[in-house]
């Protein structure tokens, strides 16, 4: 009653103490949530069995109890498969380099691939890739987010690329990509809630746990009002301490809306022609796309242009198998659910015959004198009968041959769906013994395993850009660089990015380790390089990692060098020599020691 009185009696408060959005505000949130609808609808086909496919991985695959007495067994086909392909395609480490599409751009690039491979072990990437493989292995995608985290590197700033739920995830009904046919990402997150306010304090007092009703709202902007300075978010130096209320601090989360979304306002303005006339033009007010963020109760926290220069939106797609102009493809789960049930419920008709067979029946005189009750299956038992009654075990048949056939068929059917065999696994094929047939058995077996890495490639290439640009935009303070060699002291620079109209430019200067001084020293002043336009081009380094695939790469380089086709140096380096560097320093060494022929003159 008391808020009912207040929203009717003051206007004034209800504008200071409830959130009351503008219509362009209101517009920004309506606009969220029309997409978040139609993006739920557009995913309920695929995401209504991810539980239901978690669970068959664990094990859980009776969705229903079955009567007393009667087997649950699980052949879990599902797990082993997915515990077959998951290693072939993250145990060969992938990652990409940087390549330069123009000769001018080589030393950028050059610079850019030692970013990358620092940042790669830093940010601990391998990781976060193995649990991306293992979401499109699960469901029907996986999802990557590549963003700027300024509280990284002690407050410096860092690229970090977040692993996302895709339950997380809404895309419009006919995207094909992030970067095809996507007029807007929806990434709902959550978010405690002081951190929220400390990053939004002109909304701090509006933003609320969701699901709070109107009273408790009131209670906390009541407890959370006068302890706020609500400053512009640019201004690092004012303070806004948070209320000393509990229900402020961040062990609350709230939920939020984050939306990327393709912008076609438009609006006009004036521009002058060269001979000075002006004219009236339409153009988009947010060319590269705009960010809107609101909470779960319609609150706007911002609205403005994509912050990203490249205008692209920093999601990445990976997928398993990829099904034609859908966002969503397959995973391995998915797949195999149909033959995984029965492949269980075949197995338990088995596990039921030897249940029932197993244990002979007793067959007992009614006259034999027999106390039925005290029978059993005891060795040694004895039994006391009457003369001339009988007393026996009449043994059951087998289970059927047909029904062990039949589960022979399903296991081969799992294996030709899943396209993991003997030869992936490292089993010999039954039957095989020839060394030739052995290897080429084991080449055909990567059928199915090459359109994987060929997908997975792909969106390494699409993360490739994404991180380069975010770096060349945001590694605008000088920061520093260690280059780990395999062996010696390793080398250091300092570095920083400068934008400009006419592109962008690193400024550099490298540190080298002086053995006399036992100590680092600069080995060159500040080095600017020339303008780049960011344009490079992506080398995914991946591929399988199965032994014998190893192995013939290898037999292949030292059938190389013996033809002389690659001289020592790259038979070390497709050997991956753990000391290369060691070995072809001995090298050089031991051959300027050699005597050299004496110059032969020409008569």
């Amino acid at each position: 009653m008391e808020i009912q009185n207040q929203l009717t009696s003051s206007p004034d408060k209800i504008q200071e103490e409830y959130y009351v959005p503008s219509d362009e505000e209101k517009a920004d949130v309506d606009l969220v949530f029309k997409f978040l609808e139609q993006a739920k609808k557009d995913r309920e086909k695929y995401d209504k069995d991810w539980d239901r496919w978690e669970k068959y991985y664990d094990g859980q695959q009776w969705e229903q109890q079955r009567p007393a007495g009667k087997a649950m067994p699980v052949a879990n086909v599902i797990r082993r498969t997915i515990q077959s392909i998951f290693p072939i395609m993250t145990d060969a480490k992938p990652g990409f380099d940087v390549l330069a599409k123009t000769p001018m751009d080589y030393n950028f690039a050059d610079l850019l691939s030692t970013l990358i491979h620092g940042w790669w072990g830093i940010r601990a990437m391998n990781n976060t890739l193995v649990n991306t493989i293992m979401q499109c292995l699960f469901y029907n995608v996986g999802i990557q987010k590549v963003v700027w985290d300024e509280e990284l590197e002690g407050g410096l700033g860092d690229v970090r690329v977040d692993d996302i739920d895709p339950r997380d995830i809404f895309v419009a009904k006919n995207t094909i990509d992030f970067d095809k046919n996507c007029p807007f990402v929806i990434h709902r997150m959550w978010k405690p809630l002081g951190e929220l306010k400390r990053l939004f304090p002109e909304k701090a007092k509006y933003i609320t746990l969701t699901g709070e009703d109107k009273e408790k709202q009131a209670k906390r902007i009541t407890s959370y009002d006068g302890n706020v300075q609500v400053v512009s978010p640019i201004d690092k130096k004012a303070k806004y301490p948070l209320s000393t209320d509990n229900s402020s601090g961040d062990s609350d989360i709230v939920e939020i809306y984050e939306a990327w979304i393709n912008d076609n306002t438009l609006v006009e303005e004036d521009l002058k022609d060269e001979d000075g006339t002006t004219k009236r033009v339409s153009k988009k007010r947010f060319p590269l796309g705009k960010i809107i963020t609101v909470t779960a109760n319609r609150v706007l926290l911002q609205s403005s242009g994509n912050p990203r220069k490249d205008g692209r939106k920093p999601f990445i797609r990976y997928v398993d198998m990829i099904r034609p102009n859908r966002f969503y493809g397959d995973g391995e789960i998915e797949q195999l659910y149909e033959v995984q049930k029965m492949i269980n419920r075949t197995l338990a008709l088995i596990y039921d015959c030897m249940n029932l067979m197993g244990n002979p029946v007793w067959v007992v005189d009614t006259s034999s004198g027999v106390d039925t009750d005290k029978l059993s299956n005891l060795v040694g038992m004895i039994i006391e009968k009457n003369p001339g009654s009988e007393v026996k075990r009449d043994m059951a048949p087998p289970v059927p041959g047909y029904i062990v056939d039949f589960y022979k068929e399903i296991m081969k059917l799992a294996d030709e769906t899943s396209g993991i065999h003997d030869v992936t696994q490292g089993r010999a094929p039954t039957g095989i013994t020839a060394a030739s047939a052995i290897s080429e058995l084991q080449e055909a077996a990567q059928t199915r395993l090459r359109p994987k890495e060929r997908n997975l490639n792909t969106s390494l290439t699409q993360l490739g850009h994404l991180i380069i640009n975010t770096m060349m935009q945001y590694y605008t303070t000088t920061r520093v660089v260690r280059v780990t060699k395999k062996s010696g002291w390793p080398d250091f620079f300092e570095f920083y990015f400068k934008d400009s109209e006419q592109g962008t430019q690193y400024v550099k200067r490298e540190y080298r380790y002086d053995e006399e001084q036992k100590k680092y020293i600069s080995a060159q002043d500040w080095l600017e390089s020339g303008y780049s336009k960011g344009d490079f081009d992506i080398d995914v380094q991946s591929g399988t990692s199965l032994p014998f695939a190893k192995d013939k790469k290898q037999q292949l380089a030292l059938s190389l060098y013996d033809k002389k086709a690659i001289d020592q140096r790259d038979l070390l380096d497709k050997l991956d020599w753990e000391k290369r560097d060691e070995t072809i320093k001995r090298m050089d060494m031991a051959a300027g020691m050699m005597p050299q022929p004496a110059p032969q003159t020409i008569p």
